[in-house]
């Protein structure tokens, strides 16, 4: 459904922008660009850079200044970086940062917990802060298209698309699209927008001309290791598009959560011992071909990203999940970020003859020639700069580096043919990595969020399997599956809010400490050695901090408030086991064949699915149809009642 909107996406009442425009949607110019209401154009392919950002991210690049913009996630801060030099100035942000982009001397950052976008202007000697303007639930994706002065925001905790004048910050159009959209890459042409989606490996196509959302069927993995098993698809990062308008790539993880824990010859654990096509564990770059900017038909498949960590024989294989995609300047190459490897894949996704390309699969997925290249830790987010350079923005060094290009090409030309054993380790191809300068973490609390991201630690899991604490707790959350264990399906738990103030923890409720439960999940269900009692108390101070998602509820204060009184009702029994502040009662309660541990509600609206074996897809179909008697009061409601019982819920 589209929204037309002639004010701000927003239920507070926090001043617009002072510097900016607050006229309604009559026709507004600055610096030559018209910023009237968007009409749909003639698509025109050829009228973009080459260099400009086609994906969301955490890094930006002023094309004509020879700048770098930069989040920095801990302190809350935006720094701004000479290429040249390194210099760095550090600007203070009004919230927790999620994505920024640059557009016409102006750069914009979405800020998650306030609802907003921050503005700031560039001088050519600094930045001027122009202030917040409230935008909506959580957004986090923001991709501009410079050539019509549009932006696109992703509001993942309102499951909606933004269409925003980059003038007025005025929401032009909007879309609905499910599944907490995230991260987002606009098409050069501008008549085209892709979403990704972080619940149900959901990616959806916007046509921006004819205003239809359609959601684009993703390549179906068959495993062929002994034991076939459907992978299960999730999609982790920022997209992007080449410069040339062809191909669409999407960072994506395929994981094996069918296989039983006890089959034959399966390891019982999330990390199986290290082989490139035993695994749990794969990421992919999901390719879509693109025609005058739409996908074409059946044209999706995936590229494996598994790529060596070190020289020789013997190297183990880094398969981290993929946080970002970017591509050279001559569209052929294109790099993915992995996260908790501290590595950049290089690789061919395209031959530069596409009718010579060769198609080798490796657990179901295409193999391009790929070069592993080692970074500074944490690396995220992917820009390029006026010279066509890419730089590497890296979340826990808090620091960006530049690659050296000609040894990337120089390591991929000896790379030749697409197959499983095309890849090499380059340790040498940073060719300046500058620190942000941003304030860092306290020492525990940058300790633990190191270890919850590294995946290559072998105190915390086998080598060679690519799964850390974020793997399963994405962004300090869910991952949203439901893993065969020995002891039957478990749903992955939420982390986000303060856990340790909810024990005992687990699904039965038998460990007391979140120290405790990292213990034994590293080193029984990752295959590590495991951690030493500070990194484990690091650990627990990370996830205690990790903020909560800011759901909208999906309907008017009005609703929450009737749903409030039917969860308080002792009829229903709501409250009983759920009770406020923490609507949990840390108490064990019999479920037919398990005792379950009762879960917080906290955030429960980001938590899909539900139930500890996953059963319930959504929170309307857990009310609907309880799984057992103890939910069974809310069945015996009517479809209002119900509506509003949810939408309280969700408020949480």
């Amino acid at each position: 459904m589209i929204l037309w909107l002639t004010l701000l996406a927003c239920e507070r009442g926090e001043p617009r922008l002072p510097a900016l425009s607050d006229s309604a949607p009559e026709a507004t110019t600055q610096e030559g660009l018209d910023l009237s209401p968007f009409v749909p154009a003639p698509c025109d392919p050829d009228r973009s850079n080459p260099l400009e950002a086609t994906g969301s991210s955490t890094i930006a690049s002023h094309q004509d200044l020879g700048l770098i913009y930069a989040l920095n996630e801990g302190d809350r801060t935006l720094s701004r970086l000479i290429t040249l030099t390194g210099d760095a100035t550090v600007l203070p942000l009004a919230g927790r940062p999620g994505r920024v982009a640059a557009l016409n001397g102006r750069v914009y950052v979405t800020l998650r917990d306030d609802r907003s976008i921050q503005v700031f202007e560039e001088t050519g000697s600094g930045l001027v802060d122009l202030g917040t303007s409230a935008i909506g639930h959580e957004p986090l994706g923001l991709v501009a298209h410079h050539r019509s002065g549009r932006l696109f925001v992703a509001l993942a905790g309102a499951d909606q698309v933004l269409e925003v004048g980059a003038g007025t910050l005025q929401v032009s159009r909007s879309w609905e699209v499910p599944g907490q959209p995230r991260w987002l890459a606009v098409h050069p042409d501008g008549c085209n927008l892709y979403v990704a989606s972080a619940q149900g490996g959901r990616l959806s196509h916007v046509d921006l001309v004819d205003e239809v959302v359609t959601p684009l069927a993703l390549p179906a993995l068959i495993r062929d290791d002994g034991h076939p098993a459907a992978l299960r698809v999730s999609l982790t990062g920022d997209p992007a598009i080449s410069p040339d308008g062809s191909t669409l790539l999407v960072p994506s993880f395929y994981v094996d959560v069918e296989t039983p824990a006890d089959a034959e010859d399966t390891p019982q654990t999330y990390a199986p011992p290290p082989a490139w096509t035993e695994q749990r564990l794969n990421p992919v770059a999901v390719r879509v071909r693109l025609q005058e900017g739409r996908p074409v038909e059946d044209s999706p498949d995936a590229l494996l990203l598994v790529a060596p960590s070190a020289h020789g024989e013997g190297a183990l294989p880094l398969r981290s999940y993929p946080a970002s995609m970017s591509f050279f300047a001559d569209a052929h190459t294109a790099l993915a970020t992995l996260e908790g490897s501290a590595a950049v894949v290089a690789f061919r996704h395209a031959a530069e003859d596409a009718e010579v390309e060769v198609i080798v699969r490796d657990s179901g997925a295409l193999a391009p020639p790929r070069l592993a290249v080692e970074t500074c830790a944490g690396p995220r987010g992917l820009v390029l700069d006026p010279d066509g350079v890419p730089w590497v923005h890296c979340l826990l060094d808090q620091a960006v580096a530049a690659l050296d290009t000609d040894a990337i090409a120089d390591g991929l030309a000896e790379l030749t043919s697409w197959t499983v054993d095309a890849n090499r380790f380059v340790d040498t191809a940073t060719a300046a990595a500058y620190a942000t300068g941003a304030e860092p973490l306290p020492a525990e609390l940058d300790l633990g969020r190191r270890l919850f991201y590294d995946a290559i630690d072998p105190r915390i899991s086998r080598p060679g399997t690519g799964v850390s604490c974020a793997t399963c707790h994405f962004d300090g959350g869910t991952d949203g599956a439901t893993w065969p264990l020995l002891n039957g399906p478990r749903q992955t738990p939420s982390l986000a809010g303060e856990v340790s103030a909810t024990v005992p923890l687990t699904w039965t409720g038998d460990v007391d400490s979140i120290e405790s439960e990292a213990h034994r999940t590293s080193t029984v269900l990752m295959g590590g050695t495991g951690l030493p009692a500070t990194d484990l108390e690091g650990l627990r101070t990370w996830v205690d901090q990790t903020p909560l998602p800011d759901r909208d509820p999906g309907a008017g204060e009005e609703s929450v408030a009737r749903g409030e009184t039917l969860f308080q009702d002792p009829t229903l029994g709501c409250a009983d086991c759920h009770p406020a502040p923490l609507f949990t009662d840390g108490l064990n309660h019999a479920q037919a064949t398990l005792t379950v541990n009762t879960p917080t509600l906290l955030g429960i609206g980001a938590t899909a699915p539900y139930w500890h074996d996953g059963r319930s897809p959504t929170l309307a179909e857990l009310l609907q149809d309880p799984p057992n008697a103890d939910h069974a009061g809310a069945a015996g409601l009517g479809e209002p009642d119900l509506a509003d019982l949810e939408a309280y819920l969700r408020a949480l």
